[in-house]
């Protein structure tokens, strides 16, 4: 199977919300608002026994309180998501495979900032992966905060 026939295109809008945002300044808003959902106080524990459930209702509540403000002071949601996803779909048709190396210097000739180029490289070579159906995100899920808030119209990721 070739590489590519693995990846799937999918709008940035349809990635699952955080379920687990460890990584993200706001964690602990995170970490409240599931406590709050698993009717527990706040405190800076994560809650025994969580669902699915109760991390993706927290992960719609976390993600609808986040500020533009918040976004921009987030290392996740900076550089061009938009131009990052559409420069990875574009590499991946184009070099259609797991060479590194090819991905890499075909996303360095499309004259992408630095940290636009970076994040699109990364879509291919540490990719987001979520398989069909699956409510939450294996890896890649504070990049998928990212593209969600950029509304990229196609993002390429892992899963079948």
């Amino acid at each position: 199977m070739q590489p590519r026939e693995r990846f799937r295109v999918v709008p940035a809008t349809a990635l699952p919300l955080p379920h687990n945002p460890f990584r993200c300044r706001y964690a602990q808003r995170y970490i409240d608002l599931l406590r709050a959902e698993c009717g527990l106080a706040e405190g800076r524990g994560w809650p025994p026994r969580v669902t699915r459930a109760e991390e993706l209702a927290a992960g719609r509540r976390f993600d609808a309180s986040l500020r533009l403000e918040e976004l921009a002071a987030c290392r996740y949601h900076r550089g061009d998501w938009r131009a990052a996803a559409r420069a990875a779909l574009s590499a991946l048709r184009d070099v259609g495979d797991w060479n590194v190396w090819a991905l890499s210097e075909r996303l360095a000739g499309l004259g992408l900032d630095e940290v636009t180029e970076r994040w699109a490289i990364s879509l291919l070579t540490d990719p987001i992966y979520w398989a069909e159906g699956d409510l939450g995100i294996t890896n890649g899920q504070h990049r998928a905060c990212a593209l969600r808030h950029s509304r990229a119209p196609a993002v390429p990721v892992l899963g079948h």
